[in-house]
């Protein structure tokens, strides 16, 4: 084996373990320290908290009550979940929700599709 693919799985089972909160961290990074690797704080993996499915939810859950205008739809999205993409995100969702026939607009405001 290559030493850079032993370092590769070394380092990739420290963040496994940092990750899951499992037992051995000490043991790895003895190993990395010996094998004269510097040691970087893991990365955690990007999960966005909020996707296109819950800015989905937000919408339906906004037009449930009555029609509304996009930037009162956004509004009542973004006071659930203080985020400034989440507004674009919401955005772009009620114009792809109303190419699919789930929302309808007239006059600029939102409402379900009957």
């Amino acid at each position: 084996m290559q030493d850079k693919t032993i370092t590769n799985a070394l380092l990739q089972l420290r963040a496994q373990i940092i990750r899951s909160g499992l037992d051995g961290l000490d043991h790895v990074e003895a190993l990395l320290i010996a094998r004269g690797v510097d040691l970087q704080p893991a990365r955690k993996p990007y999960r966005p908290r909020h996707g296109r499915t819950y800015a989905r939810l937000l919408i339906l859950d906004a037009v449930r009550s009555g029609p509304l205008p996009g930037r009162a739809i956004a509004s009542y999205a973004v006071a659930r979940v203080p985020q400034d993409a989440l507004r674009r995100l919401v955005s772009s969702a009620l114009w792809k929700m109303g190419d699919a026939g789930v929302l309808v607009r007239n006059n600029g405001l939102w409402r379900l599709a009957k």
